[in-house]
C-alpha cells in the first residue's frame, strides 16, 4: 500500500513539473478570453463583442485572443454567468435582470419607467452610481468592464394598441421573471407571465402570452411581427448590459493587458452607443410596414408611469436602500 502512495505522488509529482515545463517553454502563449453571448452577431451586442475584440487583440499585438460565442452558444444567461463567476469562463455580456440574481443592487437598473432618456442612463451607469454597482459586483466575484445597451424596449401585443393606462387591462405579457416586473405588469392591470425568450416566438403564436415587451431592434430581428400586430412606444425599460468578467480572473491579467481591455471596452460601448439609436430607429420604420404602431400622449403616459413607479418602494430593500436612494436622486424622482 504505501509503495502505491509513493508512486501515485511520483506520478502526480512528474505531473505537475511537466505542467510547469510547459509553461516556462512557451511564456508567449496567447490569453484565451471566451465571451458568452446570448445575442446574435447581428445585434447591437453581438456588434460591440466583435469591436472590442477586434480592438483587444491589434493593440495586445496577439497577447490577447478572444473567442466570441453567441446566440446562448454557451448557455442561457444564467450558465454563462455562473460559468464566469466559478471561472470556468472568462466572460459574457449579460443585462442587470440576470447579473441581479448574483449582484442585487443591480436590480435597481430592472425598475420599469426608470430613466426619461438614455442620457440620464448614461450619467447614471458612467457616474458615481455605476461605479458603486461595479464594487457590489467585485464583491461577489465579477469584474464590470463597461454598459453597451440595446436601447429603449417597446410593447407589442395581438389584442389592442397601449394608448392609456386602462389598456393593459387582461393582456398576458412575457416577462423576464424579475420579482419587480411582475409587481409592475400587474400594477398596470397586465397579467404578466415568465416565459424564456427561447420559448418566446411559439408562446406568442400559440397565444399562451398575448404581448411582449423588446427593443424594435430585436422585433425586428426575431420577426415577433409576424404574430403580433400593435406595437406601442412606451420605453418601457432602458436595455443596458453589463460587460461582465471574472474578478479573480482580471486581477490575474498584467496591468497593460487589464488597461487595454477596460479601454477598448469603454471605446466600443461609446461607438455601440452612437449606432444603437440609428439602428432602432431604422428598424422601427421597416416595423411601421407590417405593424400598426402608436405613440402615447404625454399625459397618459405620466399616468402609467405613476403607476409604474408606485411600486419602486417595495423593491428598495432588496436593491439596498443607498444605491435606491442615489438613483431616485439621479432621476428626480425622490
Amino acid at each position: 500500500m504505501r509503495k502505491v502512495t509513493i508512486i501515485a505522488l511520483l506520478l502526480v509529482s512528474s505531473l505537475m513539473l511537466f505542467a510547469g515545463g510547459s509553461k516556462e517553454a512557451d511564456p508567449n502563449a496567447p490569453i484565451i478570453i471566451r465571451v458568452g453571448l446570448s445575442e446574435a452577431m447581428d445585434n447591437p451586442i453581438g456588434i460591440f463583442a466583435t469591436e472590442w475584440k477586434e480592438e483587444v487583440e491589434e493593440r495586445t499585438g496577439g497577447r490577447v485572443q478572444m473567442q466570441i460565442y453567441p446566440s446562448g452558444q454557451l448557455g442561457g444567461p444564467r450558465e454563462m454567468l455562473e460559468a464566469v463567476g466559478f471561472g470556468n469562463s472568462e466572460v459574457t455580456i449579460c443585462t442587470p435582470t440576470d447579473l441581479s440574481s448574483f449582484v442585487p443592487q443591480m436590480g435597481v437598473l430592472n425598475f420599469a419607467f426608470l430613466f426619461p432618456d438614455a442620457e440620464t442612463a448614461y450619467a447614471v451607469m458612467d457616474g458615481e452610481i455605476g461605479e458603486e454597482l461595479g464594487k457590489y459586483a467585485e464583491e461577489a466575484g465579477f469584474k464590470v468592464l463597461g454598459y453597451p445597451e440595446i436601447g429603449f424596449r417597446q410593447i407589442t401585443n395581438s389584442v389592442r394598441p397601449i394608448t392609456k393606462l386602462e389598456d393593459f387591462q387582461g393582456i398576458k405579457i412575457r416577462t423576464r421573471g424579475a420579482a419587480i416586473h411582475l409587481a409592475t405588469f400587474r400594477a398596470l392591470g397586465a397579467n404578466p407571465v415568465s416565459v424564456n425568450f427561447s420559448e418566446l416566438y411559439s408562446a406568442l403564436q400559440q397565444h399562451i402570452v398575448d404581448a411582449q415587451e423588446n427593443s424594435t431592434t430585436n422585433i425586428y430581428q426575431n420577426t415577433f411581427y409576424d404574430v403580433q400586430d400593435y406595437l406601442s412606444l412606451v420605453n418601457v425599460f432602458y436595455e443596458s448590459w453589463a460587460v461582465t468578467m471574472n474578478n479573480d480572473f482580471f486581477n490575474s491579467l498584467p496591468e497593460d493587458i487589464q488597461t487595454i481591455l477596460v479601454e477598448a471596452c469603454q471605446e466600443a460601448v461609446a461607438h455601440n452607443r452612437e449606432i444603437v439609436s440609428g439602428m432602432n430607429d431604422e428598424y422601427l420604420e421597416k416595423l411601421e410596414g407590417v405593424m400598426a404602431v402608436n405613440e402615447v400622449a404625454p399625459e397618459e403616459m405620466a399616468r402609467i408611469v405613476e403607476v409604474a413607479r408606485s411600486v419602486y418602494p417595495d423593491y428598495a430593500e432588496e436593491v439596498g436602500q443607498g444605491i435606491y436612494e442615489q438613483v431616485m436622486a439621479a432621476i428626480g424622482a425622490e
